[in-house]
């Protein structure tokens, strides 16, 4: 594709500063359009540069989360044990001599 001229160029903004008025667009950014001397786009690295802390301050929140569910796990059965309940299977443990659950065989240590 072959680029355009100067002239092209200007007719190009001068069509699209029209239709920016019949659309009801603000005149202003009509005038800058068809004049040319509008502002130019540009990237900016402080948008990037907030992405990718923005990015690894999420990562590092997600990975330390990791610790939840054994300290769940933990509470869980603490809490079975503390009500004569067996962790994993929930059978009552009123009155056993041995350490070990009868229904599914789990060692029974707080």
């Amino acid at each position: 594709m072959p680029a355009l001229s100067a002239d092209q160029h200007r007719t190009v903004r001068e069509l699209c500063a029209d239709y920016l008025i019949v659309k009801g667009y603000s005149r202003e950014y009509a005038e800058l359009l068809r004049r040319g001397d509008g502002q130019t786009t540009k990237l900016r690295w402080t948008g990037y540069a907030h992405n990718a802390a923005l990015l690894t301050t999420g990562s590092v929140f997600l990975i330390s989360l990791g610790w939840v569910p054994a300290v769940v796990h933990q509470r869980t059965r603490r809490g079975r044990l503390g009500a004569g309940l067996c962790p994993r299977c929930r059978y009552q443990l009123a009155g056993l001599p041995s350490g070990i659950c009868p229904e599914c065989g789990e060692l029974l240590r707080a």
